[in-house]
């Protein structure tokens, strides 16, 4: 059980609040590891493993590093001795702060929340971002079909050749036939043939970028599937899913 009764840091010795050597010091390697950048679970992960007591067998975590970060006994006030400077904790409360602060999304953020269905952890946004960024550099990853110029057959061919042997050619019957041939010829396309053709064009024409590209997004994505916090995969408007991997 738990016998804590004063803030870490402190003993009670002959009636009198004293400052406790090894745990002070260890309440200094707190406030200066958060200032340095590290996170309240990384410091008390940190101090766990290396068997650093707080209240008995009771490991360290998150929330008592964050209250042990805020107790301004520790600065002298309230009658305990001043462990550290008063400007210690002020720059500490100052960091939290500001990491409390909201972040105001991106549009690529809110594209790719909508793509989602659900609130895109950071880490699944940097993996989104370098999905994207390697279809950039690897286009030809998006699959095309295989017989794509059957599609491109004129279906009026045997009458436009007649129109064009006769002279003088009927220069507006010839393009009306054209045209007919194109419309027709487009119309066959399936939409998916299509789409993977689009796509492939514009990830060409694209370049990587730094932040999630909310055009990128809406052009050539459909849905973007997270779990547990990573991305797995995303599927592209020409229904083709590709998957995330370390290192793509």
């Amino acid at each position: 059980m738990g016998y804590r009764k004063l803030p870490y840091g402190y003993k009670m010795e002959m009636g009198e609040t004293r400052i406790h050597e090894e745990e002070a010091g260890y309440v200094k390697q707190i406030f200066q590891d958060y200032l340095a950048g590290t996170s309240f679970k990384a410091i008390a992960s940190w101090l766990t493993e290396h068997s650093v007591p707080f209240d008995g067998t009771k490991p360290w975590n998150k929330n008592m590093v964050a209250r042990l970060l805020e107790d301004e006994r520790y600065t002298g006030k309230k009658g305990f001795p001043a462990i550290i400077q008063i400007d210690v904790l002020n720059a500490a409360r100052e960091r939290r702060q500001s990491q409390a602060k909201t972040k105001i999304p991106t549009a690529g953020e809110r594209v790719a929340r909508q793509l989602s269905d659900v609130q895109l952890p950071d880490q699944a946004k940097r993996q989104l971002l370098a999905l994207l960024n390697w279809v950039i550099r690897n286009p030809e990853e998006i699959k095309l079909p295989r017989h794509w110029n059957k599609y491109g057959e004129t279906p009026n061919r045997d009458e436009l050749d007649e129109v064009l042997r006769q002279l003088p050619v009927d220069e507006e019957r010839a393009k009306s036939l054209i045209t007919q041939g194109a419309v027709a010829a487009y119309k066959k396309i399936p939409t998916r043939e299509y789409e993977a053709r689009r796509l492939r064009h514009l990830f060409e024409q694209a370049k990587p970028e730094q932040s999630l590209d909310a055009e990128l997004l809406r052009a050539a994505i459909s849905k973007v599937t997270v779990e547990n916090g990573h991305l797995a995969s995303i599927t592209l408007k020409s229904g083709q899913v590709i998957e995330y991997q370390p290192g793509r």
